[in-house]
């Protein structure tokens, strides 16, 4: 028997039907395989915890490695959690979300009231009140179970410059 090599329109057919797997692969899994190369071996997080007076919350910073864009990049997430429980870093539980953040600090001024202090910040989200309910089912609920959150600049520094352009660095 024998073999017969397509015709020169089959064999561009095959070959653009395995470039089309192969790109169609390198376009779905790459970043991941990139992304995975680049971080291995490297922590992609961190976790400062601060706890409330009273004992009952924990204020949870966590600058996360989400790799976006070319560069690269840090978010910083603020999350409220009872004392010692796991973080959930679902962005949607933070109560804070900055791009940019330097000077950092979570201070609890009462058992009720935490203000996240810094220097410089590009805030992408913020919410200025977080219930015990965000984080847990609570059967009864009171005013126990909630915390008002305070944003304070450390300085009179502003991104924008009086005509309204980022200032550098």
């Amino acid at each position: 028997m024998r073999v017969r090599f397509p015709g020169r329109f089959g064999t561009a057919v095959i070959f653009f039907i395995v470039g089309a797997i192969f790109g169609g692969s390198v376009w779905f899994w790459g970043p991941a395989a990139v992304r995975e190369l680049l971080t291995s071996g490297r922590s992609t997080s961190s976790e400062t915890r601060v706890t409330s007076p009273d004992g009952q919350f924990d204020a949870v910073m966590v600058q996360q490695d989400d790799g976006a864009g070319a560069m690269g990049g840090f978010e910083y997430y603020v999350y409220i959690v009872r004392k010692g429980s796991q973080v959930q870093k679902v962005r949607a539980r933070s109560i804070f979300d900055a791009s940019t953040l330097s000077g950092d600090s979570l201070v609890w001024e009462s058992p009720h009231l935490l203000d996240i202090k810094y220097n410089k910040a590009e805030i992408e989200s913020f919410r200025n009140i977080w219930a015990l309910d965000q984080v847990e089912s609570v059967p009864d609920f009171d005013h126990d179970d909630f915390v008002e959150v305070r944003l304070v600049p450390s300085s009179e520094y502003s991104l924008l410059s009086p005509s309204g352009e980022f200032r550098s660095q």
